[in-house]
């Protein structure tokens, strides 16, 4: 979907912390979503007027079987029994069916969640976000997190030179604004009986305040954060331009949704600019041309962004009864390779957008990489990039699997990924840690982690993977060797000497 000008900013982390971010999303009233990607750790902020209602992350902490389990709440065999545990609003459904909980209690419980959620994400140092006006939670899905406390904890305990670096200097302004956070302490309200309706720079707040600079800083930083004081004239994320074109967006929403007992699937209402695009019949040419030339999975399946999932499957299933491998077993070995690649493309797509919560991660890196081919003059990427990014989704979507538990379903995405790109040592290593929770794989296990630390010996972590493989087959004496071997290369490695000291 291209975005329309001016409905969605991205930026950096460490320019733009999450906790600020919110706070101006806040003090401009926006609705629309806030995506943010470190690393491996990706999630994204729901925002409804300003407040922040509801979030997901792919951190295995902040999915709710784990909270459960951390709370004794359910045993690993509730959980195991669940028809499928790793999609929390499915997994909510079924004890509330199972009677392991009520109503009340699965909606405190997705409260706390998102409370998790957000204060994970205030300790983002870097990575990056995008926020968008047209991607919108749907009508009936909201939660009160208490977004002014979150806020003001986390103002009233970062270091002040943290803060300070947030400001442009004291010729920023703050004027006293209607907010309702009744929870101020002495000092904060003091600060606030200073402000008018009139900008005052900071320095003239230093000056009146009557503490010390540092502290008055945290306490106009504490205003603002809670929704109590205006900022003016420092490097806010979105321009008044802006604001005014995200706040004036006009959105055809779906129907609001009905509120169930349980919470349901956050649909993510957007602006259907276009319709599906009508699949034709394509010859095995033109199947396997498109595919093999696809720079997004919306390309492989030959639908538009916008698509319906409903859309999006019986494309799938239109294409894979077509040209699924079996039906070219009689060509010659090339073609039949040439299918089965395909075949894999069009699953690994499937798999991927036929969920609301992957597909949404998944929209965010390929916007991101759509800009970047902007940046450089549209130059289309070559078979060597397209393999690598096929290699690198494939690998997110092995590993969030792997993460929630669930090893066999990891494995043929790993495997994929060492495929596409067998010179990435981090997609060898973790196909490695997929196969080793099956004694029937050990040997494959093994080659894979050993891979892993040929292509790079100099990242420990590798080595710490084959050590723990050593240890759950019960081959102490190699994993005490290869301790040994990595101490002598990196002596001072603490992980490797607390498995050393456990060994012995």
């Amino acid at each position: 979907m291209s975005a329309q000008p001016g409905l969605e900013i991205t930026g950096n982390i460490s320019d733009r912390p999450f906790a600020d971010m919110v706070a101006e999303i806040a003090q401009s009233s926006l609705t629309g979503s806030l995506r943010l990607s470190s690393g491996d750790k990706k999630s994204i902020a729901y925002f409804r007027a300003g407040k922040l209602v509801f979030a997901v992350s792919n951190a295995r902490s902040a999915r709710l079987f784990d909270i459960l389990l951390r709370e004794k709440r359910v045993s690993k065999d509730d959980v195991v029994k669940a028809p499928n545990f790793a999609n929390d609003i499915e997994f909510s459904k079924h004890l509330v069916e199972s009677g392991k909980l009520n109503d009340a209690e699965c909606t405190a419980l997705f409260q706390k969640q998102l409370v998790a959620i957000v204060r994970d994400l205030m300790v983002w140092l870097d990575g990056e976000w995008s926020f968008s006006s047209l991607m919108r939670i749907r009508d009936g899905l909201e939660f009160n997190i208490g977004q002014e406390q979150i806020l003001a904890d986390y103002a009233r305990t970062i270091s002040v030179a943290a803060i300070w670096q947030r400001f442009t200097g004291v010729e920023e302004k703050f004027r006293r604004r209607d907010g309702s956070f009744a929870n101020l302490t002495p000092d904060e309200t003091a600060l606030l009986s200073i402000l008018t309706d009139e900008p005052q720079t900071t320095e003239h707040i230093i000056n009146r305040s009557g503490v010390s600079p540092e502290q008055a800083i945290r306490n106009a930083y504490v205003l603002w954060m809670t929704g109590m004081a205006d900022r003016l004239e420092w490097r806010s994320a979105f321009t008044p331009e802006q604001v005014a074109a995200m706040n004036g967006a006009k959105l055809e929403l779906k129907q609001a949704a009905i509120r169930p007992a349980a919470p349901v699937v956050p649909e993510i209402s957007v602006e259907e600019q276009s319709k599906t695009t009508v699949q034709k019949e394509l010859t095995l040419d033109e199947y396997l041309e498109r595919v093999e030339a696809a720079e997004t999975f919306y390309d492989v399946l030959g639908i538009d962004p916008t698509a319906e999932i409903k859309d999006l499957k019986q494309s799938y299933f239109t294409l894979a009864k077509a040209f699924h491998p079996d039906r070219f077993y009689k060509s010659d070995t090339a073609t039949l390779k040439r299918v089965q690649d395909a075949f894999a493309q069009l699953a690994s797509a499937h798999e991927t957008l036929r969920s609301a919560e992957s597909r949404e991660l998944y929209d965010f890196k390929v916007r991101k990489e759509l800009a970047e081919r902007i940046k450089n003059g549209g130059a289309p990427k070559d078979a060597v990039s397209q393999h690598k990014d096929q290699a690198e989704a494939e690998f997110e979507a092995g590993y969030n699997y792997l993460v929630n538990g669930e090893f066999m379903a990891s494995l043929p995405h790993l495997a994929r990924a060492v495929h596409y790109d067998p010179s990435e040592a981090r997609y060898h290593s973790y196909y490695g840690k997929a196969l080793s929770n099956d004694e029937k794989f050990r040997h494959k296990a093994e080659a894979e982690l050993q891979a892993a630390i040929k292509i790079d010996p100099s990242e420990p972590l590798y080595r710490i993977a084959l050590v723990e493989f050593f240890i759950k087959m019960n081959l102490l004496r190699r994993a005490e060797g290869e301790l040994n071997r990595m101490l002598s290369q990196f002596p001072n490695n603490s992980d490797a000497l607390a498995l050393l000291s456990s060994l012995k």
